[in-house]
């Protein structure tokens, strides 16, 4: 079976967390607790134990157009066993790449399910064909599984790509054999019986690729082995609690992509009832995700910051009430929490039954997984200021956190740095890639996050990303600090600024381009708000800003 790549990150050097030396206080290094995690020695183990301990659970997939398909947790599993004697009889064997390219949630799920249980190495994409050109540059052989709607525009992909091959690439395989052969249409392997023998990986057996665009907006394929996947995804956190009579069974949402990892975890049974919203719904109409919330009792869901500031605007140009009482944790990732944000619009869910004591925020990337969360203790949104980074919590269990600076030595706690990580949710690297390989891990095993940050009392606060950073005159300023300053000005709508570095050919310093969207495009009143930005951020940071642009939202 294909294993993890010579010159990837070495599992030797995953950190012994209880062997680890609890840090000082006084140094920018956090570990979490530390506990042993069961991990299942089939896949195929962990899903069915939740199928026969929950017959009942069941998924909710809510489609752009708001119709509803509910799948009980047997019925994925039956459906994925067929999926999977179709997979074999088509002659796929454990190790082989599967790219999902599935219209419907319902079977995205199942199939999914199937390549766990088949040892074959998922590689969920969404519906952009331009991913899938880039990915098909790096997985030739790979086998696309697909659906009557899409096939087309499929095969479109797959002659143009053979179209673009070189001479000496063109008499390797015909171009008609390999779509014969590589496309798979899902409706069609369902007439093979159910498979009833699953396959048990090797812990250093790929297992998953995950579609990651970098800065040049190319595919990188996020690896990860079969002991990592299980870790995050099958670990014995899987295990539902018991419920008690008097409790309210539990209800998750979601609407991030479930090609994205954060929507890998949409699809295994998490909770008595997982809703999965699909993503394009929520961010046409965002109060789509309230109209879910009330009627299917929502207990648990994720939000974050961009999400927030969308859903503010909805309700502060609305008058339609939702009951969200019965939500009782909301988790907040993916970017960084502006509190001013947040804070406006838990004030105005509020007004609809929502506790304001209720966010938990979370850090973690693709890459790693979640470092820091907040535990138990929700985030005291009232008690943050507006200037201030919000703090995540400390490490996540069985990980450890250290901020150090551009020398990659270790900074003491308060002092802003670059973030790295070490856990066991952490990727073997990204495929076929050395020299990305070598920028993402240190020498001694740490995870570059990308992200800047500091550590207080073991708490990590993030700041911003790395490459956020605007050089102007020798002072380093992060965007963020700057959109925060923008964003607190009369007029600015908050959420809608963004800040970033322009460099003349002939300079040797970053000049500040700012824009933003105001609340009215009257010419007199433009002119006052661009000046009063100009003020306040000349005032606050320092900088005097080279351009001040008021734009539409798109």
């Amino acid at each position: 079976m294909k294993k993890v790549e010579s010159g990837r990150f070495d599992e030797s050097i995953r950190p012994d967390l209880a062997a680890v030396d609890r840090p000082s206080a006084a140094i920018a290094h956090a570990v979490g607790p530390v506990r042993k995690v069961e991990l299942p020695e089939r896949p195929a183990a962990a899903l069915f134990d939740i199928v026969e301990r929950w017959p009942q659970g069941e998924f909710v997939y809510v489609g752009a157009d708001g119709r509803e398909t509910v799948e009980t947790y047997r019925q994925v599993w039956n459906r994925a066993t067929q999926i999977l004697a179709g997979l074999r009889a088509s002659g796929l064997q454990p190790g082989v790449p599967v790219i999902l390219q599935l219209a419907q949630s319902q079977d995205f799920t199942a199939a999914f399910w199937a390549c766990l249980m088949g040892g074959f190495i998922a590689v969920p994409l969404g519906p952009r064909l331009e991913r899938l050109q880039h990915v098909l540059d790096r997985l030739p052989l790979a086998f696309i599984l697909t659906d009557d709607s899409r096939v087309a525009s499929i095969q479109t992909v797959l002659s143009l790509n053979e179209e673009n091959k070189g001479e000496d690439d063109k008499g390797r395989d015909s171009s008609q054999e390999r779509l014969r052969q590589c496309l798979l249409l899902i409706e069609r392997l369902f007439s093979f019986g159910q498979a009833t023998d699953f396959y048990k990986p090797a812990r250093d057996e790929l297992a998953l690729y995950l579609s990651s665009s970098g800065t040049t907006g190319r595919a990188k394929l996020i690896t990860f082995d079969a002991k990592t996947l299980s870790y995050r995804l099958l670990g014995n956190s899987i295990r539902l609690p018991e419920q008690s009579a008097d409790q309210p069974p539990k209800v998750s949402l979601g609407w991030l992509p479930l090609s994205s990892i954060s929507g890998l975890r949409r699809v295994l049974p998490r909770s008595a009832k997982a809703i999965h919203l699909a993503t394009e719904a929520v961010l046409e109409n965002p109060t789509l995700w309230l109209d879910q919330v009330q009627k299917h009792r929502v207990t648990h869901a994720g939000v974050s910051n961009f999400f927030l500031a969308m859903l503010t605007e909805q309700l502060e140009n609305g008058s339609q009430r939702w009951d969200l009482s019965s939500l009782q944790r909301l988790t907040m990732g993916g970017e960084t929490i502006v509190a001013k944000t947040v804070r406006r619009a838990i004030a105005l869910l509020s007004n609809h039954q929502l506790s304001t004591d209720i966010l938990y925020p979370v850090y973690g990337l693709s890459e790693c997984g979640v470092i820091a969360r907040a535990g138990d203790a929700p985030l005291r949104i009232a008690e943050t200021a507006d200037d201030a980074c919000v703090k995540i919590g400390l490490p996540a269990l069985n990980h450890a956190i250290r901020i150090v600076d551009s020398q990659n030595a270790v900074v003491t706690e308060g002092v802003i740095g670059h973030i790295q990580a070490k856990g066991p949710t952490m990727t073997a690297g990204y495929l076929n890639s050395p020299d990305q390989n070598k920028a993402l891990f240190t020498e001694d095993g740490w995870l570059n996050t990308g992200d800047m940050g500091f550590l207080e009392a073991g708490c990590l606060a993030v700041t911003g990303r790395e490459k956020d950073i605007i050089i102007i005159n020798a002072l380093n300023i992060h965007s963020q600090e700057i959109e925060a300053v923008v964003d607190q000005v009369s007029g600015v709508l908050s959420g809608y600024t963004a800040a970033c570095g322009v460099r003349q050919t002939d300079s040797d310093t970053d000049e500040l381009l700012i824009c933003f969207h105001p609340d009215a495009f009257d010419p007199v009143h433009l002119a006052a708000l661009i000046n009063e930005i100009r003020q306040q951020v000349a005032a606050q940071l320092g900088v005097n800003p080279a351009y001040v642009v008021a734009l539409e939202k798109s």
